[in-house]
């Protein structure tokens, strides 16, 4: 069985407190308020370590001044205490799963960005969002054509995705957009779409393997 307190101290030394000041915490909490000389001699501190240690916990709250003359010092209850350490943990769950989607979003437009400038790279993208945002990325630095060859159903996602977007404004720039599909029945909508950005052509047979052509420096599949 270990010393009484030295769960409670350990805890306290893990969440940064030093190991002497964790000792002046555990006497004022087993004594209850004591003057700091008091304290430096329950735990054999020299008294000027013991009053600079005194002054850290006093600013971390773990004690508080009471009384008049002599000065004396009270611990924050230790149910307080985990309290406190318990929605400090809360707090920062919060921060890390309210982080989460926007830092990883960051870091693979970051990663496709460094891909992008070196031609003899080749990036693994996870999920139709990530390649939607990366070929939005491209299209948007083209300069001369584009040519896209795609089925039906990768048509009805580039406008759900916000490719369409981008290859409008492309052309808004300029930028000639040619399109390869198969314009069936179910997706005239979709066709009819990609006609007010680009010049649609119909394919002679199913696409199995869409691409997307940018100045003619690369396939995208």
């Amino acid at each position: 069985m270990g010393r009484p307190g030295s769960g409670l101290r350990e805890l306290l030394v893990e969440h940064g407190v030093p190991e002497p000041a964790a000792r002046i915490y555990l006497a004022a909490c087993r004594e209850g308020p004591q003057t700091a000389s008091e304290l430096a001699r329950m735990t054999a501190l020299h008294r000027v370590e013991a009053y600079r240690l005194i002054r850290q916990l006093t600013s971390e709250g773990l004690l508080s001044t009471v009384g008049g003359r002599p000065m004396r010092w009270a611990a924050l209850p230790p149910e307080s205490l985990f309290e406190r350490w318990i929605q400090r943990t809360r707090d920062k769950l919060n921060r890390l799963e309210s982080a989460k989607v926007p830092v990883i979003r960051e870091w693979q437009d970051q990663r496709l960005e460094s891909n992008a400038t070196d031609p003899r790279r080749f990036g693994v993208l996870e999920g139709t969002s990530a390649i939607d945002r990366f070929l939005s990325q491209r299209i948007g630095a083209a300069s001369r054509d584009i040519q896209v060859t795609a089925g039906a159903d990768e048509l009805s996602r580039f406008l759900d995705g916000g490719v369409a977007r981008a290859l409008r404004s492309a052309r808004d720039r300029g930028v000639s957009v040619r399109v390869l599909t198969e314009i069936l029945a179910p997706h005239l909508s979709e066709a009819r779409h990609f006609g007010s950005i680009a010049t649609v052509r119909h394919a002679g047979g199913p696409i199995a393997q869409p691409s997307v052509v940018i100045d003619r420096t690369g396939a995208l599949l």
